[in-house]
């Protein structure tokens, strides 16, 4: 398990639990690499079962959740179950008036007893100009003790460390439990939000149609969102061009666009690409984006006129180079000892002067005259 994880993983969770006025956590266990492959029960605490009844499931699985001292002191514990079949992972949060404190606990159970050593006290003070709203201070790595299940699934916790746990008793709490879930799921949509931006992001460039280069397509990916932008093209005799436009959310598990808001327009253009007239063909177009990964292509479903039948694009590396300026954008560079262009104008004969006699210094400085 690595430290610098849930070190990152509390600080986030120890500004939220602060907002909320309780104790609870979850991000931090929830994020940390102990709790990557955690389950957590839905339901209140079952009775007390055996290793042997659980049939080689963890038995920590009959008491995962919500906790909070039932003497009121604002201690909250949440308890999660590892990969491992004994592994245990357990939070445990101290509200005071400025500042937050939390335990992060990697440990085992045995005959419902969690043992656990090197436990992580970190110690939270708010801080407006910090990077996260607060600053946090690593108060110890080497905690040991343990937490005692009773059958009627109340929690003793025994801190060797600093007799933390002295006189707390830990019920299970369903309105903790409740708003614990719901950070979880927050943070599970923004962070599945933001892997669909990054994949999105991976997409934005030029595209031409394999099979026809009049057909170009960019795709534009907002950087804060999940949102693609299409621009379809497609060159007509002269000036006249077909533009097909729309949006949609990318779907990083399918690798689709799906979109219904298709606006196609008669368009011409001029000398440097930009668009002089339009009209309106129709609006509302409905269709879908496939990326494929492997080959790196896209294909088009247009549901509308069936405008992508055989449409395959690939990413356009040379948009951006030779021909000039205009719509293709940048100049032509010259590259080292290439000649762009011949010269316009031959030199007239008569100019041109042989002469063998010519003048350069000595090594004194002094020009002599040279002749062969």
């Amino acid at each position: 398990m690595k430290k610098f994880k849930i070190i990152a993983a509390v600080m986030a969770a120890a500004v939220t639990v602060t907002m909320m006025g309780c104790g609870s956590t979850g991000t931090g266990a929830e994020q940390s690499e102990a709790a990557d492959t955690a389950q957590t029960a839905v339901g209140e605490p079952v009775e007390d079962t055996t290793a042997e009844e659980t049939d080689g499931q963890n038995p920590v699985m009959n008491y995962v959740g919500a906790y909070s001292d039932e003497g009121g002191s604002r201690y909250s514990l949440l308890i999660e179950a590892t990969d491992a079949v004994d592994g245990v992972f357990v939070t445990v949060g101290h509200p005071h008036d400025d500042d937050y404190d939390k335990w992060v606990i990697y440990g085992k159970i045995k005959d419902n007893v969690i043992t656990y050593t090197d436990a992580v006290k970190v110690a939270t003070t708010p801080n407006p100009e910090a990077e996260m709203g607060v600053d946090l201070e690593e108060v110890y790595t080497d905690g040991t003790g343990t937490f005692e299940i009773s059958q009627d699934s109340k929690i003793t916790w025994k801190d060797d460390k600093e007799n933390e746990g002295e006189g707390l008793v830990f019920v299970w709490d369903k309105e903790l439990y409740e708003k614990v879930q719901e950070m979880v799921e927050e943070n599970a949509d923004e962070d599945a939000a933001s892997a669909a931006a990054a994949a999105a992001m991976n997409w934005s460039g030029p595209y031409v149609d394999s099979s026809d280069e009049n057909l170009s397509m960019e795709i534009i990916a907002s950087e804060d969102a999940d949102t693609c932008e299409f621009n379809i093209t497609r060159k007509g005799e002269g000036s006249s061009a077909v533009m097909w436009t729309m949006t949609g959310a990318f779907d990083p598990q399918t690798l689709t666009v799906s979109y219904e808001n298709c606006v196609k327009k008669d368009v011409e253009i001029d000398e440097v690409g930009s668009i002089v007239s339009e009209s309106v063909v129709y609006e509302g177009g409905t269709g879908s984006f496939t990326f494929n990964e492997a080959e790196q292509t896209v294909t088009w479903k247009d549901d509308k006129e069936d405008a992508g039948d055989g449409v395959m694009f690939i990413f356009n590396f040379n948009a951006n180079s030779a021909e000039g300026e205009g719509e293709a954008g940048g100049e032509v560079q010259a590259m080292e000892g290439e000649i762009l262009d011949e010269p316009t104008e031959d030199i007239p004969e008569e100019e041109i002067v042989e002469d063998d006699d010519f003048e350069l210094p000595n090594e004194e400085g002094v020009v002599e005259e040279v002749t062969e």
